[in-house]
């Protein structure tokens, strides 16, 4: 799946890397949780093989979408984090926002040659110095839960009101 990462543990010492790299020079960084909605029912009403070339064909959507020096890791089922350097979190909502637009419009075709859409729910923070990456992450994951709760194939923001 190209840039994407698979081991939790390196997504989260590359966090660690980008947080450090925010601390020392100022930069910023923020992280996107994405979740294929109802993705259950693709592996339900086709099969396994097809989810997998669903996952395959919304990374690599969303890879091309991206600029080439953000990240995609693999977060578990059909979760995935994205890390975004040196953009704030207003650049990334403009930007994921853009993206799930586009991956809804986006058709995957099949083995059999039929078309399937689908859609993506999104959940964006910021890292910050005064918090860590494990509690970053958790916010991208309150703002993709909310993000669902609000009916899905949506964006939403973590900010520190929620």
């Amino acid at each position: 799946m190209g840039r994407v990462v698979v081991r939790m543990k390196t997504m989260v010492s590359k966090l660690h890397e980008e947080k450090e790299r925010l601390e020392r020079l100022g930069h910023s960084c923020v992280i996107c949780m994405m979740d294929i909605d109802h993705f259950k029912q693709i592996n339900d009403n086709y099969d396994h093989r097809t989810g997998d070339l669903v996952l395959k064909s919304v990374v690599d959507f969303c890879r091309d979408s991206l600029r080439k020096y953000d990240s995609i890791y693999r977060y578990g089922g059909e979760e995935f984090l994205f890390c975004l350097p040196d953009a704030d979190q207003g650049e990334v909502e403009v930007i994921i926002e853009r993206l799930r637009a586009a991956l809804a419009r986006h058709p995957i075709t099949l083995p059999n040659g039929e078309s399937l859409s689908v859609t993506a729910s999104f959940g964006i923070a910021t890292l910050r110095k005064e918090i860590s990456v494990e509690d970053s992450i958790q916010a991208a994951d309150h703002a993709l839960l909310c993000a669902k709760t609000k009916g899905r194939d949506r964006v939403c923001c973590w900010d520190d009101e929620f």
